[in-house]
């Protein structure tokens, strides 16, 4: 016998034989209010208070809840339960019944016409969720810094190169206290860019040399003039090589 009050769930089921014959029906009961197969089957999933899960039937009656006083109520407004005694199966962010905005998700059960629902209270729903997020940004903060140190080194090699080409080009090309023939450009634009600023520099030098020669000599005769004689004779100055020097007027060469 149950106990006085215990609300019921009469469960039944035709039987047939082979030939689709009507034999009879088995059936059976569940006391709503005592350990039963429905707390086996969802009440042991949850493992925190604030997440629970109820089913309703299609007339609106609680028949399980975790607050075993609340099985037999009826739910009037309630736009979950709305929501799954239409068939409809989802989740949703709703208030419930007691006025708690709760984060859901709810499936029918086509066969009884139950509606089963799985909630939990939104603030600790999010409070976990936030736990959650912070435990994996410290267990990855250690890869994160190394991951950004790797990054500003390799970073300071890509740009040493292209530095210490910047800096001898400001200090007068390859006159500079940088020798860019002996900087080491270990990747390809890096190396491009030195082949570059050195064949540039040679080229403007030779130029240079070229304009110093010409402005030295007499462009007929290709001979020193006063400004390349008197660069030799600093030369030889500066040797203390003994010189002479022989002047002569010339009039009338092209003549």
């Amino acid at each position: 016998m149950s106990p006085v009050g215990n609300l019921i769930l009469s469960v039944t089921a035709p039987v047939f034989d082979d030939n689709k014959r009507y034999l009879g029906f088995v059936g059976g009961a569940i006391y709503l209010q005592e350990d039963n197969i429905l707390n086996q089957i969802l009440d042991k999933r949850h493992h925190n208070e604030s997440a629970y899960t109820y089913v309703v039937d299609k007339n609106r009656h609680i028949i399980f809840h975790k607050n075993v006083e609340r099985i037999g109520e009826k739910v009037s407004e309630n736009r979950i339960v709305d929501t799954v005694l239409s068939g409809v199966s989802g989740s949703m962010i709703a208030k419930n019944s007691l006025g708690l905005e709760m984060i859901a998700g709810y499936a029918p059960a086509q066969l009884t016409n139950w509606g089963i629902v799985s909630q939990s209270h939104k603030s600790v729903a999010l409070e976990k969720v936030y736990g959650t997020i912070t435990d994996v940004v410290l267990s990855t903060l250690p890869l994160m810094v190394l991951t950004l140190l790797i990054i500003i080194l390799l970073a300071m090699k890509i740009a040493e190169p292209l530095a210490s080409l910047a800096q001898a080009l400001k200090e007068e090309g390859l006159d500079s206290k940088i020798d860019p023939r002996k900087i080491t450009a270990w990747y390809f634009e890096a190396d491009y860019l030195k082949k570059a600023f050195i064949s540039s520099h040679e080229r403007i030098e030779q130029t240079i040399l070229k304009l110093d020669q010409d402005s030295q000599n007499v462009q007929l005769t290709q001979l020193l003039n006063r400004r390349g004689m008197e660069k030799a004779l600093a030369t030889f100055k500066a040797c203390s090589q003994p010189f002479a020097v022989l002047a002569l007027d010339i009039d009338h060469l092209s003549g």
